[in-house]
């Protein structure tokens, strides 16, 4: 295979992509109709509207995750929210927004960047969390890049708070698929 390929395909995605997310050029294809009417689709509104109820999943966890075959992992945690908020432990979301962070630095040149965004289903019952992330490891024991797509859905089953989901990993573009299963109880 060329050497050259991969540093061309990046070029010349990037003459494409930069420019297109300066303009706004996607925004600019969808209507301001279309746009609104899908806001106005969002549960979280129509419940404020409505008075409709919302699953509340407040309170001090206690549990474990398990992800694909490894050992269960122990995690506390405290979550607030209402209709159109969700904190854990203190980190804040808009439910139907966007959330957006990224990292970069520190002692092994580390760097990462995260989309997530929580949305109800359409009876408030659930609330389905999913991200996207990219990770880079520079330090010589690692030096990978990771792509990770998640998709994890939080629900009350008899006073215990489930979270079901996959997450989908491409390490140095080597897919790694692992279901994750958590069961927590209320401190």
């Amino acid at each position: 295979m060329n050497k050259n390929i991969l540093p061309t395909l990046f070029v010349i995605g990037s003459i494409f992509t930069i420019p297109l997310s300066a303009a706004n050029f996607f925004h600019k294809l969808m209507p301001s109709k279309m746009s609104n009417q899908f806001k106005d689709l969002h549960p979280a509104k129509q419940a404020k509207q409505q008075g409709i109820k919302y699953t509340n999943f407040s309170g001090n966890w206690s549990g474990n995750c398990v992800i694909g075959n490894f050992p269960a992992i122990p995690m506390d945690f405290t979550i607030e929210n209402d209709a159109e908020y969700f904190s854990i432990d203190d980190e804040e979301f808009s439910i139907g927004a966007l959330h957006t962070q990224g990292t970069s630095g520190g002692e092994n040149n580390e760097a990462a960047f995260d989309h997530q965004v929580f949305e109800w289903n359409q009876d408030m019952s659930k609330l389905t969390l999913k991200g996207m992330s990219f990770e880079k490891y520079s330090d010589t024991k690692f030096n990978t890049t990771e792509a990770i797509l998640t998709q994890m859905t939080l629900s009350l089953n008899n006073e215990k708070l489930i979270m079901e989901g996959q997450v989908i990993g491409f390490v140095d573009l080597e897919p790694q698929t692992q279901n994750v299963s958590c069961a927590f109880t209320k401190k």
